[in-house]
């Protein structure tokens, strides 16, 4: 018996899903009004050059490449960024820098935002939060590699808490399944179109 492989198309590009959230899932929180989910989607090929490119900003401005490029430490010079405050020059320098990086740059942005005044006038909590926006940021990751003609994707998500995780992992299960009905396609596409997730800290 010939054993038969699966055929391996040269031209399919590798994407990755870096996952993060801004603010505080929990409604009832109102040290933020709203809860943002990010996603960026970058191909495997660009990883390095995009890490190359910033570790060079880094070690530009603070002689390592250590520094996080936070955007409300970057707003408001704080940590890394109080040197800034006595040099307003070399601010504008490194938001030059940083602008260009990010034109350089090939990625993709899916965004997810909650109004959590809206969410507890509907009786949300937050877990119903983090299960409504995971549920869209993934939803939206496979429809756009499957208009990119299935190209291939990992998720790579901000590890917050154990419970938080778990919501992720079920919403990526569900993709996976046969019972998801948003696609018209058959399920084991999305599952050789979404290879893997996995959990990681800073």
């Amino acid at each position: 018996n010939k054993r038969r492989f699966p055929c391996y198309n040269a031209s399919m590009k590798q994407f990755e899903l870096f996952v993060d959230e801004s603010g505080v899932a929990n409604p009832l929180d109102k040290k933020t009004e709203m809860y943002i989910l990010c996603g960026c989607a970058v191909e495997n090929d660009q990883r390095f050059f995009i890490k190359t490119r910033a570790d060079q900003i880094k070690f530009k401005y603070w002689g390592r490449t250590t520094a996080v490029f936070h955007s409300r430490d970057i707003g408001l010079r704080l940590n890394d960024y109080g040197l800034f405050r006595k040099h307003p020059s070399k601010y504008t320098e490194f938001l030059h820098d940083l602008f260009q990086l990010l034109n350089e740059c090939q990625y993709t942005i899916f965004v997810v935002v909650v109004d959590k005044t809206n969410a507890r006038m509907q009786g949300w909590n937050g877990a119903k939060i983090i299960q409504e926006t995971s549920h869209r940021i993934f939803y939206h990751y496979i429809v756009w590699l499957l208009g990119r003609g299935g190209d291939h994707g990992k998720i790579s998500i901000e590890s917050a808490t154990s419970e938080q995780d778990q919501y992720y992992l079920r919403e990526f299960s569900y993709f996976l399944s046969q019972g998801a009905t948003e696609f018209a396609i058959d399920f084991r596409k999305v599952q050789t179109m979404i290879t893997s997730i996995s959990f990681v800290t800073k």
